[in-house]
């Protein structure tokens, strides 16, 4: 499941302009052209409901993707600042670098971001699961739970015996 999600995403992020400004807008031609390439790797059976959600997530990722490089490439904070992401990925020409950090510079797209950072400071409980997702987030939660117990069984021990230790000084002999 993994394999296929990643492979969604990195056809979502070749095949569809970072231009376009809402999945609803790109076109079929190009979601055809994620359909052909899953199908290529993938056997996939004829279900509407899950090439619905398919194309869903790849417009997730494809979205989150232009999240990320804005952050990374157009935000002061981010840790690639200034440079051009035409660099790093073959797929993004430069001409169309510069067209995305005009758009990213848009007063009418900033104060639309600004409102969404203000929504999401509201949220109580943010996503924190990375792309492992809930079951290694459990199992990875599991194992330190034990690894606690462990220590504290340890702990508890010398505990012991240092009490043990303590009231053989003490007294000179064993307590019974």
């Amino acid at each position: 499941a993994h394999d296929f999600k990643y492979h969604v995403a990195s056809l979502a992020r070749e095949k569809i302009s970072i231009l376009i400004d809402e999945w609803d807008k790109v076109g079929s031609e190009d979601r055809n052209e994620i359909w052909t390439g899953l199908k290529q790797v993938w056997d996939i059976p004829k279900n509407a409901a899950a090439d619905k959600k398919t194309m869903i997530y790849a417009g997730e990722r494809w979205k989150a993707f232009k999240n990320s490089l804005t952050s990374r490439y157009i935000d002061e904070k981010g840790n690639k600042f200034g440079k051009s992401a035409a660099d790093d990925y073959s797929y993004i020409g430069k001409e169309t670098w510069n067209d995305f950090v005009k758009s990213r510079e848009d007063p009418a797209f900033l104060e639309k971001r600004k409102k969404g950072r203000v929504a999401q400071s509201y949220n109580k409980y943010p996503h924190r699961l990375s792309q492992r997702g809930y079951a290694l987030l459990e199992k990875d939660m599991m194992a330190d739970k034990l690894k606690k117990k462990e220590e504290k069984k340890q702990l508890e021990g010398q505990r012991f015996h240092l009490h043990l230790h303590h009231n053989v000084m003490k007294s000179g002999s064993k307590p019974d």
